[in-house]
C-alpha cells in the first residue's frame, strides 16, 4: 500500500487510538483489488493483503517516529518527504511480493494492480490526514492568538495606568482606547487581535483604526477591583475572551457559557460598573 497511507495509521492512531479500526477498510480494498484484478481467490487475497499491509505499516510506525520526536508534523514537512521519497518505493516492494505470490500473472498486470490498490487507500486517508493536521494547526494558532490578546489587555492596563497617573486620575472615556495611542502610551498593534484581519495594505498607520476590545470608560468610585474594563470584542475568539479588571493588573481568560453570560450581562465574579447592553457593544474607531 501507499507508504503515506500506511503512515497516516500509526500518526492518527496517535490522536485518536479508536481510528486504528481504519486498518480493517484498508486491507478489504487492496484485497478486492487483488481478488479481481489478479484474480486470486477470496482468502488468498485477503492473507496477501494483510501481510502486504502488516509490515509497510510497520514501515511507516518508523516514518512518523521523527515527526514524533521532532514535531516536524505541524510544518507538514514529513508528509511531502513521505509523498515524495517513499511512493516508488513502497509500490516496488508491493509489487514484488504480490508478483512472487501471483507468478500467473503478468508483471504488467501485478504493476498496475498494485498501483490501483495504493491510489484507491492512499486518497481518502491522505485527506482525512491533512483534515486532522489542519484542525489542530488552527487550535495551535488560535491558542496564540488568545495569549496574544492577554498581552494586549495588559499593556492597556499600564498604559491606562500612565495616562491617569499624567491625567490627574482621569481616564480616556469610553470606547476610546485610541487616546492610549494619541498620547504615545501604547502602539496601535496592540488595539488589534491578530486573529482578525481589519487592517488593509497601505494603511496610514498614524490614523484610527478600528479596535478589537470593547472599554466601559472609567469605574466608579469604590468599584471593586473585580470589575471589568476591558475585554475582548465577542468575534475576537470561538467561546473565548480575556477580560481586564478595574486594578489595571489582572487579566482572566473566560470561555464556554461563563463567557457568553458575561456579553449578555457585563458581569462577571461580583457586581460590575456597566449600562444595559454595552457589554456586548464594540467600539468602531479611536
Amino acid at each position: 500500500m501507499f507508504i503515506i497511507a500506511n503512515t497516516i495509521v500509526p500518526f492518527l492512531m496517535m490522536r485518536v487510538p479508536a481510528l486504528g479500526l481504519l486498518f480493517v477498510p484498508i486491507v478489504l480494498v487492496e484485497a478486492a483489488v487483488v481478488h479481481y484484478a489478479l484474480r486470486q481467490p477470496w482468502r488468498t487475497a485477503l492473507r496477501l493483503s494483510l501481510m502486504a499491509n502488516l509490515w509497510t505499516s510497520l514501515i511507516g510506525a518508523v516514518l512518523v517516529l521523527p515527526e514524533t520526536l521532532l514535531e516536524v508534523m505541524s510544518a507538514n514537512l514529513w508528509d511531502l518527504v513521505s509523498i515524495v521519497a517513499f511512493f516508488a518505493l513502497t509500490c516496488y516492494f508491493e509489487k514484488r511480493y504480490y508478483a512472487r505470490r501471483c507468478l500467473d500473472q503478468s508483471p504488467r498486470r501485478v504493476l498496475w494492480a498494485t498501483l490501483l490498490a495504493n491510489v484507491l487507500t492512499y486518497v481518502p486517508l491522505t485527506a482525512l490526514m491533512f483534515l486532522f493536521s489542519g484542525r489542530q494547526h488552527q487550535s495551535r494558532m488560535e491558542r496564540v492568538y488568545q495569549i496574544a490578546c492577554s498581552a494586549n489587555l495588559h499593556s492597556i492596563g499600564q498604559a491606562l495606568e500612565l495616562y491617569a497617573l499624567d491625567c490627574a486620575g482621569q481616564y480616556p472615556p469610553a470606547n476610546d482606547l485610541g487616546a492610549l495611542v494619541r498620547a504615545n502610551l501604547l502602539t496601535d498593534d496592540s488595539l488589534h487581535c491578530p486573529g482578525r484581519n481589519w487592517r488593509r495594505p497601505g494603511r496610514d498607520r498614524e490614523k484610527p483604526g478600528p479596535v478589537d476590545y470593547v472599554y466601559l470608560g472609567a469605574p466608579a468610585a469604590g468599584a471593586p477591583a473585580t470589575t471589568p474594563i476591558v475585554w475582548d470584542h465577542r468575534d475576537n475568539h470561538p467561546d473565548f475572551g480575556n477580560v481586564l479588571f478595574a486594578n489595571l493588573a489582572a487579566v482572566r481568560g473566560v470561555q464556554g457559557e461563563e463567557w457568553h453570560a458575561f456579553l449578555r450581562t457585563g458581569r462577571l465574579g461580583g457586581p460590575v460598573q456597566s449600562e444595559e447592553g454595552q457589554a456586548e457593544q464594540a467600539p468602531t474607531g479611536h
